[in-house]
């Protein structure tokens, strides 16, 4: 998993963290996720690793990437 906020923050060292040992737990240790120590790309990046076929999801990325031409009103 790759992930652009610091590993202290409380998003990662509190709920993806343990998700992932949930993760594991839930499916017998056939399923692991690693969270990477360094992200794959910055915050203004995240859409486009998604769009590429680098990344498979992310969540809330127009946040932090805006403008995006089919998320804008009026």
């Amino acid at each position: 998993m790759s992930v652009w906020l610091p590993p202290a923050h409380p998003l990662v060292s509190e709920v993806l963290v343990p998700m992932t040992d949930d993760i594991k737990t839930a499916t017998d240790g056939r399923v692991s996720v690693r969270v990477l120590a360094v992200p794959l790309a910055p915050p203004s990046g995240q859409f486009d690793l998604v769009a590429n076929g680098i990344a498979y999801c992310n969540g809330r990325a127009e946040l932090y990437a805006w403008p995006f031409p089919h998320l804008r009103t009026g």
